[in-house]
């Protein structure tokens, strides 16, 4: 182990690196970036295996290789359906931050018998090296995918590069004007060679192009093509949040930071698969907003929802509604099925026992956003759906 990290500690080339780490460990290895792809390899000549040479043919993993890892922890031990030779794959942190995996094939049946002290200190040298040669821009090509992935990484300032970028890599291709955001934790296969998700989301979005950007799919297309994600969500039990349309490449980026939050906040309520489109979530997003904000929040609202849960009462909603309807009581009685005298009565007995001032107009505004921002936090969010 000495002579092996005296040698990598001296190059640069990670190809050098990783031919060194295979031949100690006897196995065949691939060095992944954060986003799956493919940055180096070695394999031995007699090795045959068709999920390695798949890999290598497409130059990153599939989409069922990253539902699976997305699972762990900092490393598994990976068995697999299309091969007989089990996967060491670890993640590689520097920080804290994943920035790429590393895969041993256990060719020879001997990873377990090293200690884990000599996976750890190899992890560390090529995570430093992975950071080092992607901030010197040595691992960046110009094709499409890594250019979205560029978009989502970085805030482009100078429209005018950001234009003949664009141009330069996508030709006479058509620039996709939208993106989802797909998680795909509920999918389970380990079918590692075939590429079945990846290659039905093509076939169902013609022209788009899916990145792996920080473990969810995002994929980028054209026009209002959201609803083509409905028979994809269902069969692999995917939860797909779609931005706006007619976006900027300029623009992606805060665009998925929404869709990112959008699809946290759906995933609290509505099944394991589906589909949404962010504008329906946008008061949403504004109280998640505003609940992480120090809020002043009056005494009497505080009161009230102490007592809701305490008694199991709705009385936060009979306010929301009373006043979001602006004080209409055959609204507010439609909307809580119950009756005007009930709603009347409630009202009557929430103003003598807080003391609150539903009459004050200038009050309004306060109650209404204090109301909404704790009915949010306690996740009754069937009001501020659009």
């Amino acid at each position: 182990m000495d002579k092996l990290i005296k040698y990598i500690s001296k190059t640069n080339d990670l190809d050098k690196m990783v031919k060194e780490i295979a031949k100690y460990f006897k196995s065949p290895i691939m060095l992944l970036s954060s986003n799956y792809h493919l940055v180096s390899y070695y394999m031995f000549p007699e090795f045959q295996d068709d999920v390695f040479l798949s890999a290598l043919s497409r130059k990153e993993m599939t989409y069922e290789f990253v539902s699976k890892l997305e699972e762990t922890k900092d490393f598994c031990y990976m068995s697999l359906s299309a091969t007989p030779y089990k996967r060491r794959i670890s993640k590689l942190f520097c920080d804290d931050v994943i920035v790429g995996y590393l895969v041993l094939v256990d060719y020879h049946q001997n990873l377990l018998s090293f200690v884990q002290n000599d996976f750890e200190i190899i992890e560390g040298l090529l995570a430093k090296q992975l950071l080092f040669s992607f901030s010197k821009g040595n691992l960046f090509s110009s094709n499409i995918k890594h250019f979205l992935t560029t978009l989502l990484n970085e805030s482009f300032i100078d429209d005018r590069v950001l234009d003949y970028k664009s141009s330069y890599v996508f030709q006479n291709k058509i620039i996709p004007n939208a993106l989802a955001v797909i998680d795909i934790k509920g999918y389970e296969s380990s079918d590692f060679f075939n590429d079945t998700l990846k290659i039905v989301i093509d076939n169902a979005i013609p022209g788009s192009h899916s990145i792996v950007y920080n473990g969810n799919i995002v994929v980028f297309y054209t026009g209002d093509n959201h609803k083509c994600f409905d028979k994809v969500a269902s069969k692999f039990n995917l939860q797909v949040m779609c931005s706006k349309n007619n976006l900027s490449l300029q623009s992606f980026k805060p665009h998925y930071q929404t869709c990112l939050k959008a699809l946290a906040i759906a995933k609290k309520f509505i099944g394991s698969s589906f589909v949404e489109h962010v504008d329906k979530f946008s008061y949403l997003l504004l109280l998640d907003s505003l609940s992480n904000d120090k809020l002043h929040l009056d005494e009497s609202i505080i009161k009230i929802k102490n007592a809701d849960c305490v008694f199991h009462t709705n009385n936060l909603e009979l306010i929301y509604l009373y006043l979001k309807n602006n004080k209409s009581l055959q609204k507010t009685c439609e909307a809580l099925y119950i009756h005007r005298n009930t709603v009347l009565y409630r009202l009557s007995k929430l103003k003598e026992e807080f003391s609150l001032d539903l009459d004050n107009d200038d009050k309004r505004a306060e109650y209404l956003i204090t109301v909404a921002v704790m009915l949010y936090q306690m996740n009754h969010y069937k009001f501020f759906l659009l």
